[in-house]
């Protein structure tokens, strides 16, 4: 039991663990979405506007914002628990905040 357990805090590592994981499922998405499902689209898209395929600098920030995505949706989740409650609703709701915040 760490001190931010006791004192009815954010525990950081458990925060910074799930967001890693959370980082990976999202990663793996965006993966998929983007080099396989959507692929024909994304390039008629690039072309479209005049830009080129991003470089691979560019897919690492893709990469370091989708695990900055996920510990920030792992510590809204824990910001919310409090308030909420722990379990499913509260994690929908904490996806769906932080899915508005950074898709909208």
């Amino acid at each position: 039991m760490s001190i931010d357990d006791m004192d009815g805090g954010i525990n950081t590592g458990r925060v910074i663990v799930g967001g890693v994981a959370a980082g990976v499922v999202i990663n793996a998405g965006e993966v998929v979405a983007n080099m396989f499902l959507f692929e024909d689209d994304v390039a008629a898209a690039l072309d479209g506007l005049g830009l080129a395929q991003p470089d691979t600098s560019a897919i690492g920030w893709f990469i370091a914002i989708g695990f900055a995505l996920g510990i920030g949706t792992a510590w809204q989740y824990a910001a919310m628990r409090d308030r909420f409650g722990p379990g499913p609703r509260t994690g929908i709701c904490a996806g769906l905040a932080v899915w508005g915040f950074y898709y909208l």
